[in-house]
């Protein structure tokens, strides 16, 4: 009997962050709490069992996003480590991380508006840090590889990654002309550079 409890639970809260992101997504972090009990399935109660506020639940889907990047970092650099291609797995990265920045509306909009301190989720700090911690290392492997312009750091990444547009169209070009800029100047004496 536990077991299924267990498992409803566990269900109902994938449920929960799926119709938040999605809710989210059409309407912005103003979404009200019964519009995204409903596209779950869910009593308001329950909702509100998983989640104690809107910020709580706003910034779970924001630390799931959070952890879907950490994740591809962590993916890039382990193929890095055996043989991969130090800068297709930086642009892939950068790429894949870019998506998540211009079409998941909670992810944007709550970095925007700086609302992560108003919420204290169990593991959020580590998760934060161990990105920060991925994405230094990846740029310093792309630094290594002299597939990276060295003046670039990873803070300078995240700006970027903030300023991707939402448009798929605009999105495109805008990638395009960053990881061109991006990458490393021919050296002088190579005969690209001449």
């Amino acid at each position: 009997m536990m077991r299924a409890m267990r498992s409803d639970a566990a269900r109902n809260s994938e449920a929960i962050l799926q119709a938040a992101r999605d809710v989210v997504a059409e309407e912005g972090i103003g979404a009200s709490m019964v519009r995204i009990a409903e596209r779950a399935g869910v009593a308001v109660g329950t909702l509100y069992r998983h989640h104690p506020s809107k910020d709580h639940l706003v910034g779970a889907v924001v630390q799931d996003a959070t952890r879907r990047l950490v994740d591809l970092l962590d993916a890039a650099l382990a193929r890095i480590e055996t043989d991969g291609d130090v800068g297709r797995e930086f642009e892939t990265a950068l790429a894949s991380a870019a998506e998540t920045y211009a079409t998941d509306r909670a992810f944007k909009e709550y970095r925007a508006q700086a609302r992560g301190a108003a919420v204290d989720l169990p593991g959020a700090d580590q998760l934060e840090a161990r990105g920060y911690a991925a994405l230094d290392d990846l740029v310093a492997a792309a630094h290594r590889a002299g597939t990276l312009r060295a003046d670039v750091g990873a803070a300078d990444v995240l700006e970027i990654l903030a300023a991707v547009p939402t448009s798929p169209e605009r999105r495109a070009t805008y990638l395009a002309v960053v990881l061109a800029g991006l990458r490393s100047a021919p050296r002088r004496d190579s005969p690209v550079g001449r």
